[in-house]
């Protein structure tokens, strides 16, 4: 269930990328970002069978990803994101960056490929220390894939100013999948103290590259209806604006907030069957970029998963977690799309240590009656009822 509830946006990305060299060397022309169709598998030189059986790229999150074992490729749907299911999602980024022609430095790096790469161009925001000497930590609600569904914002929104939080950081994916992506953005420029781009945010200027057809269709729609012209007035510029330039990751003191993963910001997963076969170097990457704590959403599945490899559901922890030491990954779920099997909203709490998972009930067939009239999408209406 958690593999087939994996962003089902994606199915093939191929960026554009100054290594176009690797063509010719019998390799890809084009940085792979998202889980790519069996189509795409990467064909690597004749005769080194062994090699590409150990080398096909599924890629999730880097560079060049790939598995030490063939991959079993598994389509839910027509038109739906390809889901990996094999001994080892992902390639280690040091055999990547040997795999990838051209790129000099680690790939959790964000001037990688000598400051040319893409996350060469990453925005961060930072802000100063969240409390005052000797005083205690703000309460944060940390909110992320809202996706146009102002049903569940405003619910969430009523119950953060009912649990009394001091600021709001939204982790990305205000808009896509949803039929009120106006409103939505206004209430997050009106709300949200920080507010990140998520993958569906940043297809609005980049476009759909890689989501399936349903996906695709809801951010043309959304461009229609956000994206100024040539007379359109100062408000809507400003809320295009906002909109198209989000930072990619915020640090706050110990902390660092992203929508993906710190090693792909708006597009990366950090999913716990990843860790289903032991620890990856993948994953000492990831720790590596925080001190403390990571707090990210993208997958629509609300977990921890801490430096020693432990993973957990909020479900497991009972919508409660409690940082004591080391290092973790906190996914605070998705306000509104959830996928965990949960139709309610889905956001956390954080006082600097304690982590609380609010689940909100919110009006979700007013939401599903309005995908379908002005979306026509049907399965995009059927699945907020569900929480899948």
């Amino acid at each position: 269930m958690l593999a087939a509830a994996v962003e089902e946006d994606h199915g093939v990305v191929a960026e554009r990328h100054p290594l176009e060299d690797l063509t010719a060397r019998g390799a890809v022309a084009h940085r792979p970002r998202r889980l790519l169709p069996e189509h795409a598998l990467v064909e690597l030189d004749e005769g080194r069978e062994d090699a590409r059986r150990r080398r096909l790229l599924d890629v999730g999150e880097e560079v060049g990803l790939g598995h030490e074992e063939p991959v079993a490729l598994l389509a839910a749907e027509e038109g739906d994101a390809l889901v990996v299911d094999g001994a080892e999602r992902l390639l280690r980024a040091a055999r990547a960056q040997r795999i990838v022609h051209g790129l000099t430095g680690p790939l959790s790096n964000p001037n990688y490929n000598n400051g040319k790469g893409r996350f060469a161009k990453r925005r961060t925001r930072r802000t100063g220390k969240g409390r005052e000497e000797g005083g205690e930590a703000p309460m944060l609600a940390i909110i992320s894939d809202l996706h146009a569904n102002l049903e569940a914002v405003t619910a969430v929104l009523d119950d953060v100013r009912a649990q009394g939080a001091d600021k709001i950081y939204c982790l990305g994916d205000v808009v896509g999948y949803g039929p009120d992506p106006v409103p939505v953005t206004d209430l997050v420029r009106e709300r949200a103290e920080v507010c990140l781009e998520g993958n569906h945010d940043e297809a609005l200027h980049r476009g759909p590259l890689g989501f399936n057809p349903p996906a695709a269709q809801v951010i043309y729609w959304t461009v229609e209806h956000m994206k100024p012209g040539f007379f359109s007035g100062v408000e809507l510029r400003k809320r295009w604006d906002y909109i198209t330039t989000r930072p990619q990751t915020h640090r706050l003191e110990a902390d660092l907030f992203v929508h993906g993963s710190p090693l792909d910001p708006t597009s990366g997963y950090l999913l716990m069957q990843d860790l289903n076969f032991g620890p990856t170097e993948k994953y000492e990457q990831v720790f590596a970029e925080t001190e403390r704590l990571i707090f990210c959403g993208h997958t629509h599945l609300p977990c921890v998963i801490t430096d020693d490899f432990e993973t957990k559901t909020s479900k497991q922890l009972e919508n409660t977690w409690t940082w004591e030491k080391g290092k973790a990954i906190v996914n605070v779920g998705s306000v509104g799309q959830p996928r965990d099997g949960d139709a309610r909203a889905s956001y956390v709490l954080f006082d600097g240590k304690k982590v609380t998972w609010r689940r909100v009930p919110y009006a979700f067939e007013q939401t599903s009656a309005k995908v379908q009239t002005l979306l026509g999408i049907e399965k995009l209406a059927e699945r907020l009822k569900v929480g899948v």
